[in-house]
């Protein structure tokens, strides 16, 4: 954040959860930080972001029902989520939309595809003989977001891929007799 703004970050609230614990601590004091840290099981003192994880938690589940995936697929979801929150507008924000605000320019929206949906990846010749498929069959997990590429999940092979070269089907989803995961 200060890299990006150029403004000094003054403090941190947490909830005493140990994710801000060990290392982290004395970096904070070091770069004159003050950490704030709520009591334990007060989740009620760090209201906006207990809403916030809950507000994402819904839509994970809500996007791995509606995409037949496993939940280790959550952490992915997880991205995806909260980059279309910081593209949808905000109350707070007096309905402006966050990333606009952050960065200072429009927001482009035409990467976005529906998650989930049915995607043939285009298979390189240098990976293909003469006569294989030209593309293979995969399930859109999320945009690219500080990389290039879509990231998809190829079910057959159990991987993720990543690729520009994708052909979307957004009204169809994969629906495989063996399990996806």
């Amino acid at each position: 954040m200060e890299r990006e703004t150029g403004k000094k970050l003054k403090f941190l609230k947490a909830d005493n959860g140990g994710e801000y614990c060990g290392p982290f601590e004395p970096y904070c004091k070091m770069h004159g930080i003050r950490m704030m840290k709520t009591p334990p099981k007060t989740p009620q003192l760090n209201g906006v972001a207990e809403r916030m994880n809950s507000t994402i938690e819904d839509k994970v589940r809500y996007m791995l029902q509606g995409a037949n995936l496993p939940k280790s697929f959550s952490g992915e979801i997880i991205k995806t989520v909260v980059d279309l929150i910081n593209l949808t507008p905000s109350r707070p924000l007096d309905g402006k939309i966050p990333e606009e605000v952050w960065y200072k320019r429009k927001a482009s929206f035409n990467h976005l595809r529906a998650f989930g949906c049915r995607a043939f990846v285009h298979i390189s010749e240098d990976e293909r003989k003469k006569l294989d498929a030209k593309a293979k069959e995969c399930i859109y997990l999320r945009p690219p977001k500080d990389e290039f590429g879509y990231r998809l999940w190829d079910p057959i092979n159990k991987k993720i891929v990543r690729s520009r070269d994708v052909v979307f089907f957004e009204d169809q989803t994969i629906k495989h007799s063996q399990k996806i995961n």
